[in-house]
């Protein structure tokens, strides 16, 4: 039954945060990860990802955990082994947006970090094996930090410049970097400044990115959240986010938050097109709508459904639970 190999595959710059505890995590002798060049540093002595091609076997089953595309694992590495079990894991949480809803492969498992993420597959993909088994991360956060005695600057506001073009609302920045009186920090996607061939036509082009980011640059404080955003949002006061996952890691601190497109699907925030945004920030600070108080209340409670120290477990019986399928 231990005569099983383990692969994580992933392509994406948070894996070393997200994805990585659950590789130290499984109790397994025959486990490699495989990623790409983008977390490289994070990854020394790792396989990179192009090498999938000419993987060795090791035995003839095998698990692969992989948060890409389920026609490359086919194309890369599923014909090398005679029995496989397909496990789909994540880079963040599992928004409504998330285009993986839309696919019909159905995964022999996927793994959610949380109640709010599993939800989304529940109404969208009933049919789709989901077993919740923890957000480490997130849970390892609060856990070294005191996060509710921590002095918050009411004047800092949080930025993120999302990568997508569905989802950025860009057009929204120029009202953002011409905001005074605020201590603005902008974090710039990864994505942004790679070359990931499959999500180029899907990103802002990069005249845009430049454009934004270089203005940014120069007025305002900027990172790049190679190791994941949680750090950055530290003592800020209020949130002006995309529709994607750092808004909803942005709900562990239980701030405000504006959205730069229509929120419709996250409805926990304002959006600010076509509104004043000093006059929007200002009122939702001093008097933020009771509705979206109690949304982020609950949403809150379902992120952090599975954080009581048992991730490892959860996950390690999962994987004994496929084992036992081979």
């Amino acid at each position: 039954m231990n005569n099983i190999d383990h692969i994580f595959i992933g392509d994406n710059y948070n894996l070393f945060n997200e994805i990585y505890p659950f590789y130290v995590a499984l109790d397994e002798d025959e486990k490699v990860f495989y990623t790409d060049d983008i977390v490289t540093e994070e990854f020394k002595g790792k396989c990179n990802i192009k090498n999938l091609l000419t993987h060795q076997p090791k035995n003839k089953k095998a698990i692969i955990y992989a948060s890409i595309s389920k026609h490359i694992i086919e194309n890369m590495i599923c014909d090398k082994y005679t029995h496989v079990k397909l496990v789909r894991m994540f880079h963040g949480i599992t928004g409504p947006w998330s285009t993986i809803l839309d696919k019909s492969f159905v995964w022999d498992v996927v793994i959610e970090s949380s109640e709010l993420g599993a939800d989304n597959w529940k109404e969208r993909r009933p049919e789709q094996k989901v077993e919740i088994i923890g957000w480490p991360k997130g849970e390892s956060f609060i856990s070294n930090n005191n996060i509710f005695d921590t002095k918050i600057d009411q004047n800092a506001v949080l930025v993120e410049i999302h990568w997508a073009k569905k989802y950025s609302g860009f057009d929204e920045y120029y009202k953002i970097l011409n905001l005074s009186g605020y201590r603005l920090t902008f974090l710039l996607h990864p994505v942004l400044f790679s070359n990931i061939n499959h999500l180029l036509e899907r990103k802002l082009s990069p005249e845009v990115a430049m454009e934004i980011t270089t203005f940014a640059k120069e007025k305002y404080e900027t990172a790049i959240p190679s190791l994941g955003v949680l750090p950055y949002m530290l003592g800020k006061s209020i949130m002006i986010g995309a529709l994607s996952s750092t808004s909803l890691e942005w709900l562990l601190f239980d701030k405000p938050i504006l959205f730069l497109t229509d929120p419709s699907s996250l409805n926990f925030g304002a959006s600010i097109k076509g509104k004043s945004l000093p006059e929007l920030i200002q009122q939702t600070l001093q008097n933020e709508p009771r509705e979206y108080k109690a949304r982020r209340s609950e949403l809150k409670r379902k992120l952090m459904s599975h954080f009581d120290n048992s991730f490892k477990a959860r996950f390690n019986n999962l994987v004994n639970e496929l084992k036992r399928q081979l």
